[in-house]
């Protein structure tokens, strides 16, 4: 974002955006977590349609340094609820195409639902951005989950030092 804001980033179904713009919207989208609570260390739940929104949405979970926990669209709200309850998960993020789908199910529930149009939405001038201090490399970066088909789905988390290295070698590679 700093060496090429002006190149596009993301490309999908007439939609596009610069590294410049995808860094300035995961960082309104990350201080708007940030300000609700999400730390490090915490695993927030991610259950959106697939698109330039999602990716958006992974960059602010990680740049307010806690985790994502990615879910398909496609996967039932029961299921979703067991694996954030698993995890631990403080939060949810997603957005107004699937807020009939959550229905009643989160009513009931401690976790908060962040829609990605509100953590989106243009900022007040007199907002000021949120940065998250230094994340320690055993902090979880993401967590997949499991298919859960010999009974309760598992968890598989990595962390920040794991996904660091990775990202290291597939550019090398």
């Amino acid at each position: 974002a700093r060496r090429a804001p002006d190149q596009l980033a993301l490309v999908t179904h007439g939609r596009s955006l610069t590294y410049g713009e995808l860094d300035a919207l995961a960082d309104l989208a990350a201080s708007r977590l940030m300000d609700a609570g999400i730390r490090p260390g915490h695993i927030v739940g991610l259950w959106m349609p697939r698109g330039i929104d999602l990716l958006v949405m992974q960059a602010a979970i990680a740049k307010a340094g806690a985790a994502w926990l990615p879910v398909d669209e496609d996967t039932p709200v029961e299921r979703l609820l067991v694996c954030m309850d698993d995890a631990q998960s403080p939060a949810l993020v997603s957005s107004e195409r699937m807020r009939e789908r959550l229905g009643p199910h989160f009513a009931g529930t401690a976790q908060p639902v962040h829609m990605a149009e509100q953590l989106l939405a243009p900022a007040p001038d007199d907002y000021v951005l949120q940065r998250r201090g230094a994340v320690p490399g055993d902090a979880p970066a993401y967590v997949i989950y499991t298919s859960g088909s010999t009974g309760k789905p598992k968890g598989i988390l990595i962390d920040q030092r794991s996904i660091c290295h990775f990202l290291r070698s597939e550019n090398q590679v």
